[in-house]
């Protein structure tokens, strides 16, 4: 598998806040734009002593091109991303591949380093076996996304159908205290799964073979319930209360994990869970854009007090895994988790945001 050659930017040993440009490049690294930054704990890295601040003394760009992929194979590309921690206001990045842009990455006030947040972007590698990677900062002052621990790993049959995109937290043994993560479930007891519930009464998408329900009371998926409020494209705002759910084929896409998945409708995705004060949580979840590069957000916090953990983008191209930590507050015991619509490629945020697989486990 090709290797980033300073993929986590640990050359050259700097002092803080180091700027760089096209005209002094850093090693295995074309600045493309403006400048970039390289910053050394106490500023904290994800990886190494070291990290990139894509926001030097203005905001900037850098590629490398890796060669040596396997044609037609495929991989994910993988980082960690975080806010600044010098920081005032939120800031976003794209990721590009081979000129495209593939993600959009947001990070906000309460994503500062060291809360980094892990990306898996997968690939498929052209003939030439040759792919160029980089990142667009997009505007801000002189602090911004800051990236680190840049790697490539081939992919597990995940993206557009077929087992997890990447290698999991929660899969790495903890229990997964989310009831019914991958809506495969359904307490409705005239069937015996949301497949089977979708079969029987559900529509034909484009003709078939795949169905779909809209609209679907979340009394007949165990553990969630939906909330509303969110302004809609439309006029009005969501009403919350109901679930949208699809099989296979869906949209023209498959389900990473089972073989369904949830249209989120606009709504707030919610579930309650019993915990231990203090405790500390992995959080993550696949998450894909509809007709392009939609937003999201994941939030937690006691009951009806919640605060925004991360604000991600993931484009329609690929599932796209979004990972975090979570410590539950003192005097705390019972906590509440939710996925919500934040913006859509095409401005109806009533019909966009795939979602699949959340999981909400005991850190290591």
């Amino acid at each position: 598998v090709p290797e980033f050659t300073n993929g986590s930017f640990e050359s050259p040993v700097v002092a803080n806040w180091t700027a760089y440009s096209a005209a002094n490049a850093i090693p295995g690294w074309t600045i493309t734009s403006g400048s970039v930054e390289l910053d050394r704990t106490p500023w904290p890295a994800f990886d190494g002593e070291q990290s990139m601040d894509l926001n030097g003394n203005s905001p900037g760009s850098l590629e490398q091109a890796l060669s040596g992929f396997i044609p037609n194979a495929t991989y994910q590309f993988e980082f960690e991303y975080a806010l600044h921690s010098f920081a005032s206001s939120a800031r976003s990045a794209n990721v590009v591949i081979d000129g495209q842009v593939v993600q959009t990455l947001t990070a906000p006030t309460s994503q500062k380093a060291p809360n980094y947040q892990s990306v898996s972007i997968e690939f498929t590698a052209p003939a030439d076996g040759e792919v160029t990677f980089g990142f667009a900062s997009l505007g801000g002052g002189g602090t911004g996304v800051v990236i680190d621990n840049l790697r490539i790993v081939p992919s597990d049959g995940g993206g557009n159908g077929g087992g997890p995109v990447a290698t999991s937290f929660c899969s790495s043994g903890q229990e997964n205290l989310l009831v019914n993560g991958s809506f495969e479930q359904t307490s409705n007891a005239n069937y015996g799964s949301t497949a089977e519930m979708i079969e029987a009464i559900g529509t034909l998408y484009a003709g078939g073979p795949s169905k779909f329900i809209d609209a679907h009371p979340d009394t007949d998926f165990p553990g969630w319930f939906t909330t509303g409020g969110i302004p809609l494209q439309q006029g009005g705002f969501s009403q919350g209360g109901t679930i949208e759910v699809g099989t296979d084929g869906f949209l023209g896409f498959n389900s990473p994990d089972g073989s369904v998945m949830v249209e989120m409708d606009g709504n707030h995705h919610n579930q309650i869970i019993s915990v231990t004060p203090g405790q500390l949580f992995d959080w993550e979840f696949l998450h894909r854009g509809r007709n392009g590069v939609d937003t999201v957000s994941f939030s937690a916090g006691p009951v009806g007090q919640l605060s925004v953990l991360a604000t991600v983008s993931s484009p329609n191209t690929a599932w796209t895994l979004h990972t975090g930590q979570y410590q539950v507050p003192d005097d705390v015991d019972e906590i509440q988790i939710a996925l919500t619509p934040v913006a859509a490629s095409d401005g109806d945020i009533d019909s966009s945001h795939l979602l699949d697989d959340v999981k909400f486990c005991v850190a290591n």
